[in-house]
């Protein structure tokens, strides 16, 4: 699977199977309108973090979902009407977004795991 960054409106042909690896405010403008089967959102969980030189401070949580509803604005519009997205949250942050996602979306699954080893593990 190859990973690209976009600088210019695309085909949803030209990015069939490749990975969009790059800030959703600057990508979302050059994807085509209802191609995408499925989006894959991990947006900043609301903490204080340095992202190779992007500093996401934490929100208190109305900024936070607002925050989150421009995401969504952002790729909605390149959603087919059938598709899914699947969205990576933390527990705490998963709590602001959730009305967000209701608001716009049919949601039917939510997805919650304990981790017993790696990042985010029990010590």
């Amino acid at each position: 699977m190859r990973v690209v960054k976009l600088d210019a409106p695309v085909s949803g042909g030209e990015i069939e199977g490749k990975i969009i690896n790059q800030d959703i405010f600057e990508a979302a403008r050059f994807l085509p309108k209802s191609f995408a089967d499925l989006i894959v959102l991990d947006p900043p969980y609301n903490l204080l973090k340095n992202f190779h030189g992007h500093v996401f401070e934490g929100r208190d949580k109305d900024e936070y979902a607002r925050y989150f509803r421009m995401i969504l604005d952002a790729v909605l519009p390149a959603l087919k009407a059938c598709g899914t997205i699947y969205v990576c949250s933390d527990w705490k942050t998963s709590m602001h977004i959730a009305p967000v996602l209701e608001d716009r979306l049919c949601v039917r699954n939510r997805i919650t795991w304990e981790r017993e080893k790696g990042r985010g593990a029990k010590a």
